[in-house]
């Protein structure tokens, strides 16, 4: 891992993943100037870990480039993926907000760079700027609603229902469509890395996926997902 101030970095490129953060649109000019002058850069190789849970967070992460994988593994060594971040998305967000641990761990998926706001530079920019805790709200609300809904799957639904919604979910955040009408699947993903972002066995999933694969819906090659027909896994995905 590489640690460095913001200014060894081509300025220029944080502040314009900066600019595309969403939940940074409102903000002052001067204030995401501090966050690229006062923050430092750290680059992650792939599967390197960011940060682990029960650490204490002094820092809002923002992803400069690269994907972040965000996991909790119970004490047996189970692992359970939550959900991918890219370039322009945050992390480390609660910790900062409740000053409570980390609450998950993290990891490179691929190579990586991230921004490293510190935690006096942030907080003081939402104390002075109401529309930015404004935003910050609606993203936490975002999310925990996303939360809840996975749980609701989990409980209720079936595995192909779920291994549908899945698939129709990384469509929407990393999908290509290519010229056939198909999309592909922009991140690279083991059909065991898959079982673990459902919470299921891989044998059970690796079943699910084969049977869907073998339907003519999807593809599954060096651990890259395509989705040949995406309306016909959405009749699966609201099925119950």
């Amino acid at each position: 891992m590489n640690d460095r101030p913001a200014n060894a970095f081509h300025r220029g490129q944080a502040r314009e993943v900066l600019a595309a953060v969403p939940w940074f649109f409102h903000c002052q000019p001067e204030t995401l100037e501090k966050f690229v002058a006062q923050g430092r850069i750290r680059e992650f190789r792939r599967d390197e870990t960011i940060c682990r849970q029960g650490e204490h967070a002094h820092a809002l992460g923002v992803i400069l480039r690269g994907i972040v994988e965000v996991s909790s593994t119970a004490p047996s060594g189970k692992r359970h993926v939550l959900t991918h971040l890219s370039a322009s998305e945050i992390f480390n967000l609660v910790p900062l907000l409740d000053s409570e641990p980390v609450v998950y761990d993290a990891r490179a998926h691929e190579p990586s760079s991230i921004l490293y706001v510190p935690e006096a530079t942030f907080l003081a920019a939402v104390d002075q700027e109401a529309q930015l805790a404004r935003e910050l709200m609606h993203l936490l609300s975002f999310r925990s609603r996303a939360l809840s809904g996975y749980i609701s799957d989990e409980m209720l639904m079936p595995l192909p229902t779920r291994c549908a919604r899945m698939l129709l979910v990384l469509i929407e955040y990393h999908g290509r469509p290519r010229g056939d009408g198909s999309f592909l699947i922009d991140l690279k993903l083991s059909q065991e890395e898959f079982a673990e972002m459902l919470g299921r066995s891989r044998q059970s999933v690796n079943q699910e996926l084969q049977r869907l694969e073998d339907a003519g819906l999807i593809e599954t090659a060096y651990s890259r997902f395509v989705v040949r027909d995406a309306a016909a896994l959405k009749v699966i995905a609201d099925k119950y």
